[in-house]
């Protein structure tokens, strides 16, 4: 097979990242009476892990735009930095943030026990139908997820040779061909081990690591393993897999079996400075306008309006292995431990 030249594709990249945000949105009716109280209380403040930061920049950028209101992002990070970010404040009394979005369910409950989070029955949820995408009780809802999934290079693997489950990417034969993210520092690595150790124990693990697994400090570092061919096959994130393909990049879905969906979830913060604003602001990220946008960056929007991401199946057409990331009665930052302490044997 012919390699697609690198650049013809990254140049493709650059000019879809430069679309997304130049046609005007659709306007999101808001509430406002609530948008003249906002503004009365001034600035709304957002703790997020959006990705990519252009995606985060223009969401804010396009609620400016709508509502006039004065809307900042005080902090972008993984899930656990944004959890350690507010938890520092509130030892001191300090309470800025008036939304946060995190992803990991156990992790938010945790924000709920410590009165993180308060409810929030935002109009946007009536229009999302999957239970894995939002509370009983409101105190959080999903506005986009992710899946994670099995790639591999297209221009370094036919498809005969293809692994053909999951369990199957310890073996012999994918010794110095698999790559994996660090479940210290991503909520994918994470959910990687966590998924296989449920299914096949931490054998399973050990017997990964003596075949000497290739293990990325992040989700967008899996994936470009496999982009560039350092690794054959790998468990990235959908949403960089996604773009990647609309652009001719070589890589497709290994196997059509995800391994669990993570979603994004948004809520309001008790005791924000802000709390109208904060509310505002969830009702426009579960908006289809908002939706779209997500999709254009491959992510699945929770909406039930919006489409599944380029070349990835429907939300409702996903063969899941585990319907969120799956728990083994571990404290995530144990099993991360467990699995560098295995790493480091091999």
């Amino acid at each position: 097979m012919r390699k697609k030249s690198r650049s013809t594709w990254v140049s493709a990249a650059v000019a879809a990242v430069s679309f997304v945000f130049l046609a005007p949105a659709s306007a999101y009716d808001f509430d406002q009476a609530k948008v003249k109280i906002a503004k009365e209380k001034g600035t709304i403040t957002w703790y997020t892990s959006v990705f990519p930061e252009e995606l985060r920049l223009g969401l804010a950028e396009d609620f400016r735009k709508q509502t006039g209101l004065d809307l900042v992002i005080g902090f972008a990070g993984g899930t656990g930095q944004v959890t350690t970010r507010i938890a520092t404040e509130r030892k001191v009394g300090s309470y800025q943030v008036d939304v946060v979005d995190l992803v990991d369910e156990e992790v938010i409950n945790t924000q709920i026990d410590a009165g993180i989070l308060r409810a929030y029955d935002s109009v946007g949820r009536s229009n999302i139908s999957a239970s894995s995408c939002k509370d009983d009780k409101g105190f959080w809802t999903g506005f986009y997820f992710w899946v994670l999934m099995m790639e591999y290079n297209t221009n370094l693997l036919d498809k005969s040779e293809l692994p053909t489950s999951w369990s199957e990417l310890n073996e012999d034969k994918w010794a110095n061909k698999v790559v994996v993210a660090d479940p210290y520092k991503s909520s994918s690595g994470l959910g990687f081990v966590k998924g296989l150790v449920k299914m096949h124990g931490w054998d399973w693990i050990e017997k990964l690591a003596k075949n000497n697994v290739l293990v990325q400090t992040s989700g967008p570092g899996v994936h470009q393993s496999v982009l560039k061919g350092e690794r054959l096959v790998g468990a990235p994130v959908s949403s960089f897999h996604s773009k990647t393909r609309s652009q001719g990049g070589p890589v497709a879905m290994a196997i059509d079996e995800v391994l669990f969906a993570a979603t994004s979830t948004i809520s309001v913060t008790a005791n924000a400075p802000n709390p109208e604003g904060g509310e505002l602001l969830v009702d426009y990220l579960l908006s289809k306008e908002a939706g779209d946008k997500y999709l254009s960056y491959g992510w699945f929007a929770c909406h039930d309006d919006v489409p599944g991401p380029f070349g990835l199946p429907a939300a409702g057409d996903l063969k899941m292995k585990f319907p969120g990331p799956p728990s083994i009665g571990m404290p995530g930052p144990d099993v991360a431990a467990k699995f560098h302490e295995i790493l480091q044997a091999n």
